[in-house]
């Protein structure tokens, strides 16, 4: 499950690469959700990959059907947490761990403070052109993420380092 797929075109991409999985992609927005079908389409996935699902973080419980919930292993959040309120963060993080099962993982791709530092300049102007578009937005600390993650039961939380300042989070059950 992705979630906030935007556009869609990340997650057709996913969907090619790995065949052997279903990539169910989701999205709060109307004109998201018929993009990302729009590229389903347009990439002949049709048969392979579900239609979007509409999915609010924020409005929990989610909703997703249970047979959905019985066969899946991970979530997915990329480029999510910064161009939302803590309270998402909050939101992905309580909703993934109640509904994933053992072994599941949360995935989480974006740009993160370490500390309350930045890990680059242009993440710094990046931080600050969010907040000032809502002052809710921005880069979230990863040991905050950590902190929360910790405190709701995940297991393991592990940090790669990405392309561009961007980090891979990986938050196992």
């Amino acid at each position: 499950l992705e979630i906030a797929s935007g556009s869609g075109e990340h997650a057709v991409c996913f969907q090619k690469r790995f065949c052997n999985i279903v990539w169910q992609a989701s999205d709060s927005n109307q004109l998201h959700l018929n993009s990302i079908n729009e590229w389903i389409r347009h990439e002949d996935l049709d048969g392979k990959m579900p239609n979007a699902i509409e999915l609010d973080v924020m409005k929990r419980p989610w909703g997703l059907r249970d047979e959905f919930v019985s066969n899946l292993c991970s979530i997915v959040s990329i480029n999510l947490l910064h161009v939302s309120p803590w309270s998402c963060t909050e939101a992905l993080l309580t909703e993934s761990i109640s509904i994933l099962k053992d072994q599941g993982v949360l995935i989480i791709y974006g740009p993160f403070k370490i500390k309350g530092k930045y890990t680059s300049e242009s993440n710094e102007r990046f931080d600050c052109s969010l907040r000032r578009m809502n002052s809710y937005w921005g880069l979230r600390d990863l040991f905050d993420i950590e902190k929360l993650a910790n405190e709701l039961g995940f297991s393991s939380f592990t940090k790669q380092d990405m392309p561009s300042n961007n980090f891979l989070i990986i938050l196992k059950i």
